[in-house]
This record gives C-alpha cells, structure tokens and sequence, in this order.
C-alpha cells in the first residue's frame, strides 16, 4: 500500500539509533513500496565511515551527508536531527514525502489505510495529530506527509 513516494529520515551518529536504518529501510522499501531516504546530520569522515562499513547502506534507500555547521554548539538535544527530516523532505518538491523516525518501524498496514482517505494533492497530513491533545502536549515530529513543495512552504525552508 503505498501512500508516499519517500519515507524520510533524519540520523546522527548516535549508536542508539544507528542500527536502524539497513532495518527500517528494507522495511519501507519492500512492504511499502517508497524509497528510503536518509539525511545523516554530522561529518564527512564519520559519514564515510559508517557507509564503509556498511553501518549505512545503500542497498534499500538513498543517504545524504547534512554537514553540520562549524561553530555551532550542540546542546542536550540536538535539533539537526528533527529538523533534518523536514529539511530533507523539500528537497523532493515534487514527491509525496511521509517523515518518521528511525526507530518506528511499521508492524502492519494500520497507520497507512487510516491516513489514505486524507491524501489529496492539495493536503497536508500529520498523521497522530489527535495523539498530542493532551495538556503540555508537543506538536508531533512523525508521520507527516505531504509534497516536497509543502514541507518547504509551510515550514519557509531554505535551499541551503
């Protein structure tokens, strides 16, 4: 069942996450029929390295190298990574991109046939929207899915 072109990723060379990309990407590539796309926020050699080791294939998806820029301090949480996703996404202004995290990997169809009856050219969809109701409640960094163009006019994305 496939509701997006590209499902995009967003990865720092954090090893709690690290080993979920050969694994969700297969996933997305062979049961949903998307490209895998992810966007590595960190260095050219670290980079490098991880795909020399084939901690990073290629096999399933495409990655992208997101350099980090020199002299900014990463604090507790490090935004590149969320942010990331959305950057990536407008990257493919023309392809129905779906954000998720690394580590949600789809158990079953569920999510996609509920989301289906929403996609149109036109919308924008997040998908656990109703899942954030609750007081103090974040707005949710996953699930969603909308054109390239949107991410980037929504979120007033630059190119760079």
């Amino acid at each position: 069942m496939k509701i997006a072109d590209r499902v995009i990723f967003s990865l720092t060379n954090n090893p709690d996450y690290l080993g979920f990309w050969n694994f969700v990407s297969k996933v997305y590539y062979v049961k949903f029929d998307a490209t895998p796309t992810l966007f590595f926020s960190g260095e050219r050699e670290e980079f490098n390295d991880l795909r020399s080791r084939g901690t990073l294939s290629d096999e399933h998806g495409e990655i992208f190298l997101l350099e980090r820029v020199p002299g900014i301090a990463i604090e507790q949480k490090d935004w590149s990574c969320t942010w990331g996703a959305y950057y990536g996404a407008s990257k493919f202004e023309n392809d129905r991109c779906m954000i998720s995290g690394i580590d949600q990997i789809p158990l079953g169809d569920r999510f996609f046939r509920m989301v289906r009856s929403f996609l149109h050219d036109e919308k924008y969809v997040v998908g656990f929207s109703d899942g954030y109701t609750h007081a103090n409640a974040d707005f949710p960094s996953s699930h969603h899915i909308g054109f390239g163009s949107q991410f980037k006019e929504i979120y007033e994305i630059d190119s760079s």
